[in-house]
């Protein structure tokens, strides 16, 4: 009785046994496969940059600066008042202007600059458009001691005007002894004695169109002597 217990008993967990087994024979599942980094693409090289296009417009080069105009700055001694006054000669045609040598400008009437003093130690500095173009110290000019014969010169502040227009006539006579001065102003001639130095400007008008010689006489025999061109206006 108790084998057949046994016997039942085994024949119950037999199943079980057998069920069990197979649980362990079954293999392990796989691990799940470790995915790959993705393939970086390959580093591109930088773009090189351009040339530069040549630069075909060559530098034009700066003019070169236009030379400074030269004059000549003169004083003068009006015999009849005795005032000095200041001549500025050249060829240019722009503006001239006349620093006094006390600094104060000139005072301009006709060709002629006037100053209020006249300073030894300071010169009277002409302008041209703003430039300096010449400078000259009272005591200086025409000081210049002359012996011997007698010597001329002729100066115009112009040497074409129109009809009825005025010119400066300026001039400087030497003579060592006295002599009859005769000068050309317009359309007269201005008699003067002479004797040593003698410095002297005019504004003289001429109204004959032509051209006009303009001189300096002594005892009658022309020293010094210009051509001024006058134009008719008709």
């Amino acid at each position: 009785m108790e084998s057949g217990k046994m016997v039942l008993l085994l024949a119950a967990c037999l199943p079980l046994l057998l069920f069990g087994c197979l649980i362990l024979q079954q293999p392990a599942p796989a691990p799940a496969p470790t995915p790959e980094p993705a393939a970086q693409p390959a580093p591109q090289p930088a773009p090189s940059p351009a040339p530069a296009e040549p630069n075909n417009t060559s530098a034009t080069p700066a003019p070169p600066p236009a030379p400074a105009e030269k004059c000549s700055v003169e004083f003068h001694k009006d015999q009849s008042s005795s005032i000095h006054y200041i001549t500025v000669k050249t060829d240019s045609v722009r503006e001239i202007t006349v620093t006094c040598p006390s600094g104060q400008a000139g005072m301009k009437q006709n060709a002629l600059y006037f100053c209020d003093k006249l300073d030894s130690q300071s010169p009277a500095i002409a302008y041209i458009d703003g430039v300096e173009c010449g400078r000259s110290t009272f005591g200086e000019a025409g000081t210049a001691t002359t012996t011997g014969k007698h010597s001329c010169a002729l100066f115009l502040s112009s040497s074409t005007v129109n009809s009825g227009q005025s010119v400066v006539v300026s001039f400087n006579v030497y003579s060592p002894e006295k002599r009859q001065l005769l000068f050309k102003c317009g359309e007269n001639d201005v008699s003067l004695s002479a004797d040593g130095m003698v410095e002297m400007g005019k504004v003289c008008r001429f109204d004959t169109p032509g051209e006009i010689e303009v001189y300096v006489k002594l005892n009658g025999e022309t020293c010094a002597a210009k051509t001024l061109r006058v134009i008719g206006t008709d």
